[in-house]
């Protein structure tokens, strides 16, 4: 009689842990129904810089990003501007390369919805006294081109020897800027050295979530000869750069294919 007693204890035990367990598999249904109809997680799972991803509109990038003259900035946490690029720092950026100094320039792009970040790696490992080396910034705010730079059009630039400069256009040429009003670092490293740019939205004329197109061009100087990007690009002739644009259109939203 004890083992009968026994035998049914242990069969209602069964069936009540199978019975406690059904419920666990019928609420993680609508989970996984959710994710296969494209329903966007929690944006409790997601870091502190992606969380705005859970709700942002599912947009595509321009078509003309594809262009070789056309750089993207994405949105991204915010890096240090130190001039040392950190393993991952600008993972999901931009880029840009072209020929410099020491081999190819690798330019890196990204923003935090408030900051434009720069970034230029160099292979170059010549410590050159005159001319310093630098990385010079050209950006023409409201992409008007022309064929000298205008007020809209700036110049930053860092110098090798742990200086940065900024210019404005004038119509004809370039005005030195005394007040340097964006961060920057620069960091010797064991394969030549790297420069970063932190430039706030305000002196770009940007404005978070609304579509802009920048014109822009990239310089490696040093000894002669001097590397542009866009290749053909010159100082002095806005109208020879490139272009800046944002797949996020400088706002919280990152795509990625």
């Amino acid at each position: 009689m004890m083992r009968k007693y026994m035998g049914w204890m242990g069969i209602l035990l069964i069936a009540a842990v199978l019975s406690a367990l059904v419920p666990l598999s019928a609420a993680a249904r609508p989970v996984d129904g959710a994710a296969r109809t494209g329903v966007p997680p929690s944006s409790d799972l997601l870091p502190p810089w992606a969380a705005p991803l859970a709700s942002a509109a599912q947009t595509l990038p321009l078509s003309f990003l594809s262009d070789d003259d056309v750089a993207d900035a994405p949105y991204g946490p915010s890096p240090t501007v130190d001039g040392f690029i950190a393993p991952g720092e600008y993972a999901g950026a931009g880029k840009i390369t072209f020929p410099g100094y020491g081999g190819e320039v690798e330019v890196f792009f990204k923003h935090d919805a408030s900051t434009l970040y720069v970034a230029f790696e160099l292979p170059d490992r010549v410590h050159y006294l005159q001319p310093v080396p630098s990385v010079s910034l050209f950006v023409d705010t409201n992409n008007d081109g022309g064929n000298a730079p205008q007020s809209d059009d700036f110049w930053f630039k860092i110098m090798r020897n742990r200086s940065a400069q900024e210019w404005q256009g004038t119509g004809f040429g370039w005005s030195y800027n005394a007040v340097i009003t964006w961060t920057w670092g620069l960091t010797e490293t064991m394969t030549g050295w790297s420069a970063e740019f932190g430039i706030p939205f305000s002196k770009l004329g940007i404005t978070p979530g609304t579509f802009k197109e920048l014109g822009l061009a990239l310089r490696n100087s040093g000894a002669s000869p001097t590397y542009f990007w866009p290749g053909g690009a010159s100082e002095l002739q806005p109208g020879s750069w490139g272009s800046l644009v944002s797949s996020s259109d400088w706002s919280t939203f990152y795509w990625k294919p």
